[in-house]
């Protein structure tokens, strides 16, 4: 099979995937809403079995595209793209291979390596970051004393109420670092354009411009989180999600 026809099956695959996955999440959801309004006990296995029988074939349906993409991938992989090969990483990548740093003034020297130790130190910050919140969250979820059998929903709402800013601060530095590292992986490629025959392809304008877009639908997340968060939305997700664990499925 050749190399463009191998593309536009992929492609095709892709598309495939992403209307049959949308349709399953509109049906989960649809059935989880009509899960929550039905009953004084919505959550029985009666109710829960027949609200998800209308839906099993796109949720079926999705399960077999997904595996039908590893044997996909396996059997057909897909081209090198060449997007990829336009990210900044790669570029900087290949940068490095065909520049002799012994040759480069020292500005140029002094630039890469302050990017370089500028990155690790954002790789560092963000590690011990994560690794506090992380700690802090276990000191409280190990503790055994902080739940109770006879309060279990208020148990796990008391540990949400730790668990989601922990969540919320890692997320946020693992995105800044992204953020940062990347923005410092360009400035270190622009040092390197400097270097004698060294030439870079620069990144196309429109990824940046769907670099904005990532981060503005990151932004409505965060915000739409937050709004459910303080309007206590997750409380009741959260004591009909036990509710699931300790009546239908039994392991209270």
């Amino acid at each position: 099979m050749t190399t463009q026809k191998r593309k536009q099956l992929h492609r095709i695959y892709r598309i495939a995937v992403s209307i049959v996955t949308v349709i399953a999440g509109i049906c989960l959801m649809c059935a989880c809403v009509g899960i929550y309004r039905s009953g004084d006990k919505p959550f029985s296995r009666e109710a829960v079995a027949q609200a998800f029988a209308p839906i099993a074939l796109p949720v079926y349906l999705c399960l077999a595209l997904v595996i039908g993409g590893f044997i996909l991938d396996a059997a057909l992989p897909c081209p090198e793209k060449e997007k990829a090969q336009r990210q900044p990483h790669m570029v900087l990548q290949r940068l490095r291979q065909k520049t002799d740093m012994t040759l480069c003034t020292p500005e140029t020297c002094r630039a890469v390596l302050s990017q370089c130790e500028s990155r690790r130190r954002c790789t560092l910050i963000c590690t011990a970051v994560n690794l506090i919140a992380a700690v802090v969250f276990l000191i409280y979820a190990l503790n055994g004393s902080n739940f109770h059998r006879s309060e279990i929903n208020a148990s796990m709402l008391r540990a949400m109420y730790l668990f989601v800013p922990c969540l919320a601060v890692s997320f946020a530095s693992a995105l800044l670092c992204v953020y940062h590292n990347r923005k410092s992986m360009e400035a270190e490629i622009a040092a390197l354009r400097q270097a004698k025959d060294c030439a870079a392809e620069p990144v196309p304008h429109r990824e940046r411009k769907l670099h904005w877009l990532k981060a503005a639908l990151i932004a409505a997340a965060v915000v739409l989180i937050a709004v459910g968060y303080a309007g206590g939305g997750f409380r009741d997700v959260l004591t009909k999600a036990v509710n699931i664990c300790t009546e239908c499925i039994g392991l209270g």
